[in-house]
């Protein structure tokens, strides 16, 4: 709107001579509509980011889970313990509905039982290896959920200056 606003004013110099300070109020819509757009961007950009970052860091930690829990699967059949085949069963399906702490928390219990059971697992691809992949993967989200978390919060500070802008804006054209 006050781009177009902008366009008309600049397109009829005969509308902006009938204006006291024309000049003064059109540079200050320009400034304000800058400062909209700026704001827009940072805003989409870093919203954008912070989607990409968490989508990143969960599909590699489900990916491990995933892993993880097809290997043991594989050795809890063979030793037909039904208690372990339940305890490490997880599909993608199951891993898309938990919540941030809890897909951690499963990625964790996952680790431990890895680690009970670490010898008889290695010729099925578990190894130290993998486990110490797992584990760092697994922090990696925990400690990254607070960064992104004041990343978010950043967002609404951006809403209020970008509703700020606005106000400016409108109290330029009125």
């Amino acid at each position: 709107m006050y781009i177009a606003l902008r366009i008309l004013l600049r397109a009829n110099p005969a509308i902006l001579a009938k204006l006291p300070n024309a000049d003064e109020l059109l540079t200050a819509l320009d400034n304000a509509i800058a400062d909209i757009q700026a704001n827009d961007l940072l805003k989409k950009k870093t919203t954008n980011e912070i989607k990409e970052i968490i989508n990143a860091l969960r599909a590699n930690l489900t990916r491990d889970i995933l892993s993880t829990s097809r290997k043991i699967q594989a050795y809890a059949d063979y030793k037909k313990d039904k208690a372990l085949l339940k305890e490490t069963k997880y599909t993608d399906t199951s891993l898309s509905s938990p919540s941030d702490v809890e897909l951690a928390q499963i990625a964790k219990g996952l680790y431990a039982t890895v680690n009970l059971y670490l010898p008889e697992l290695l010729p099925y691809g578990l190894t130290a290896e993998t486990q110490a992949t797992l584990l760092n993967d697994t922090t990696l989200y925990e400690t990254s959920s607070p960064q992104l978390d004041t990343k978010k919060r950043e967002q609404t500070t951006l809403t209020a200056t970008i509703a700020e802008n606005y106000k400016t804006a409108d109290g330029i054209v009125t």
